[in-house]
Parts: C-alpha cells; structure tokens; sequence
C-alpha cells in the first residue's frame, strides 16, 4: 500500500521535459506580447505629446487675448542689459546681454501665475526657467513630450545633455513663409525680436494671431531636437528632393546652411530612420490642433514652398 502511494505522488509532479515546454511556451508568449506593449507604449507617449501641444496651443491664445492679439515671439533678445532687480529675489542682476524665448511667455498660462524668466537672465539664481526643478521635474506640459529624451545627438554621435531652455519643441518663426513683401521687396519676415537696452528701440516682429496665413496647415510648434531657431531657409535634407540622402537621424550641426532641426523620428515605428512620408512626429497648427505629421508634411509647415 505504501509503495503504491509513492507511485501514485510521484506521478503527480512534472517531469523535467514537461517544464522545459511549459518555460518555452511562457517565453513564446511574452516574446509575442512585448512588440505588442511597447507599440502600445509609444502610442501611449504620441498621444501625450499631442494633448500637450494642444494645450500650449490655448496658451498662445491666452497670451494673445492679454495682449491685443499678438502671440509670443520666438526669441526676444536684449541686447546689453543693464542691471536690474529680480522679480522672483530682489536680488541685483549684473548686465549683461538676456533673451526670452515663446515658453517663457506663455508659462503663466500652464502654471498659474509663474512667471517664468521674466528678465531673460537664464539663470535659476534669480529667476524660475525652464529647467528650474520645479518646472522640468513637476510633470509640467512644458515638458511635454515623455518621448523627448532631453538630449542633443550631434553630427559626430556625441551626446549633450540640455542644460538650459530646451523642452524638445521649437516655434515656427515664419508666419508668414515663404515671403512677406515690403515695398514689393519678398522679404523672409520672422518672430525673432531684439531689443537695444540703451535706446530701448525694438528690431523684429511679433505678430498677430490673425497674421499667421495657411493657419490650419502652417505649423506653430514643432517637435524639434535643439533649441536654435530654424536659422536657414535652405534645408540641407528635404524630403521633396528624392534623389538627396535622408538622415538617420537628426543633428545640430550648426554650420550653416546645415541646421537639420525638427525631429522627424521621435515618434516612428523604427528605432532609427524612417520614410519621408511615415507619419513619426507631432505637429501643433497655428488654428489650435495638433496632428501626427511626416517628415514632409512638417517641412511644408514650415517652409511652404
């Protein structure tokens, strides 16, 4: 009876052969259900990214109706400051040349009343920025974009983390593109605005929301890979000219006419590269919505030409 009983336990229990197919069983199944999560991931991180765009879309919009209509400028630049007193310490911050960038001006709409560098000092001593903890770290719509790895690829591979003012999107400065004209003249008219401290005498333009032509097909932000203005018109990759090579991936090369800037990958199926007509990052447009665009179409958002 005894004997029989200990046939009986044994007989119970897996072999080793069994095992060996129940774990190849659970590694097919996960190795079937990982493209699946990560799929579901990135689109996970794509649809974030667009509700944020769409909400920094109703900052402009804010921001223009304090302001008779007139939405932020990409980069307002002071030129030789003189020294002033911190809004945020109290603090006497020394001269020097500052710049304000659109972010910073439509900051107090995302975070209640923050006013975010408000002297243009890029320096958290004096002044909340960009990367001041509270805003890259507190789930700010500033910071989009959960794709947006917060880092620079350079052309020789080398990787710079972002120290200062950059949250991974950059303002179309052209709202005008391709021309305006000025006395008949086209004249390649831009959001960029400096002022001179000593006269105080503005250069450059900001523009009125109803300004921005084409605004259902003109990009207002783009998802972009260093924070440099689209500095050229001539874009060395464009995607219109099949018989040119299109880049792996992006690069800050700053020589110009080289400055390769929006980030057509970011959202891509493929870890690296991708078609010119695969929709692979997003797009907000100057009428409020936001859409997934390919790298052509982007490149038509800017440039329309």
């Amino acid at each position: 009876m005894l004997g029989s009983s200990l046939r009986r336990h044994r007989r119970a229990g897996f072999t080793l052969v069994e095992l060996l197919v129940v774990i190849g069983i659970i590694a097919l199944l996960i190795s079937m259900l990982l493209p699946a999560l990560n799929s579901a991931r990135k689109q996970a991180d794509r649809v974030k990214c667009l509700a944020a765009l769409q909400q920094m879309g109703q900052a402009f919009v804010m921001y223009g109706n304090d302001n008779k209509g007139v939405w932020p400028a990409s980069r307002h630049y002071i030129a030789a400051a003189p020294a002033a007193t911190s809004p945020l310490t109290g603090a006497t911050i020394p001269a020097g040349a500052r710049d304000r960038r659109w972010h910073d001006m439509i900051a107090k709409y995302i975070h209640a009343k923050v006013e975010m560098n408000p002297i243009g000092t890029q320096n958290s001593t004096w002044e909340t920025q960009m990367w001041s903890p509270e805003i890259r770290d507190g789930n700010s719509l500033l910071w989009g974009c959960p794709a947006w790895n917060r880092a620079i690829v350079n052309t020789s591979g080398t990787i710079t983390i972002n120290g200062a003012y950059y949250n991974g999107y950059l303002m179309n400065k052209f709202p005008l593109a391709p021309n305006d004209f000025v006395g008949g003249v086209p004249v390649q008219r831009n959001t960029n605005s400096v002022t001179t401290a000593a006269t105080g005498v503005v250069t450059g333009s900001y523009f009125k929301q109803s300004k921005y032509t084409r605004a259902s097909e003109r990009a207002l932000l783009t998802e972009a890979i260093h924070p440099y203005e689209m500095a050229t018109y001539v874009w060395p990759f464009q995607p219109e000219k099949p018989t040119l090579v299109f880049p792996q991936r992006p690069t800050n090369n700053y020589t110009a006419p080289a400055f390769f800037t929006l980030d057509f990958n970011r959202h891509s199926k493929q870890a690296m590269g991708t078609s010119q007509t695969a929709p692979s990052m997003n797009v907000l447009y100057c009428d409020g919505h936001a859409g997934t665009a390919s790298a052509r179409e982007a490149f038509r958002a800017v440039r329309f030409d």
